[in-house]
């Protein structure tokens, strides 16, 4: 009878409430279905935001391979260009060889390295990341070597181009590599194309 008591008038029960331990496996619960909730949120956002960086990544690869494919078109040949440690080379080989700058007898091309800050959303923070442009300059001058490139007039036909090569196909084609990624991010992308001098 005692016991009967303890449980009918007690703390641990109550007909018009709920006892302690339903109360707390209900705030467990919650609390799981919350943490769940916000997992599969961050999960969501971080592939829209790969998604976003692959989708720029292939739309400044092929744009930029529009740019190279139109400018070999209008020149004669390949004057010279230079590797990332700013050496200058006049011949191209079978072997792909990485370039920072080319100048074609009519244009040339610039991979600035370093570009400009600009802010990005990724995985729900935002982050400067370094653009890494790709530049296209209108030279006066058809037979500047590219050691002039800083000199010259430029706007921006590509960004988050990582490294660029080329290697020789035969007289008039090339292969053109372009590697592009996006900063703070595992998101890559790579293609190859072939560019063409016009006839001489």
């Amino acid at each position: 009878m005692r016991r009967h008591k303890l449980l009918k008038y007690g703390c641990l029960s109550n007909k018009n409430g709920y006892t302690m331990i339903e109360v707390l496996v209900s705030l467990m619960l919650a609390s799981f279905i919350i943490v769940a909730s916000f997992s599969l949120f961050s999960q969501m956002m971080h592939r829209y935001n790969e998604s976003v960086a692959e989708k720029e990544l292939v739309e400044s690869a092929d744009y930029l391979e529009q740019v190279i494919k139109r400018e070999f078109s209008r020149a004669s040949g390949v004057l010279d260009y230079l590797d990332p440690q700013g050496a200058e080379h006049y011949e191209i080989g079978s072997e792909p060889a990485e370039f920072i700058c080319i100048s074609l007898k009519r244009t040339r091309f610039t991979l600035y390295q370093s570009g400009y800050a600009e802010a990005f959303l990724i995985d729900g923070k935002y982050k400067s990341a370094v653009r890494k442009p790709v530049y296209i300059s209108k030279a006066s001058r058809t037979d500047m070597s590219s050691k002039n490139y800083r000199n010259l007039s430029v706007f921006e036909v590509g960004n988050h181009v990582s490294s660029m090569s080329i290697s020789r196909i035969d007289e008039s084609r090339y292969r053109i590599w372009l590697e592009l990624e996006y900063q703070d991010t595992e998101v890559t992308y790579s293609k190859n194309f072939i560019a063409e001098l016009q006839n001489a």
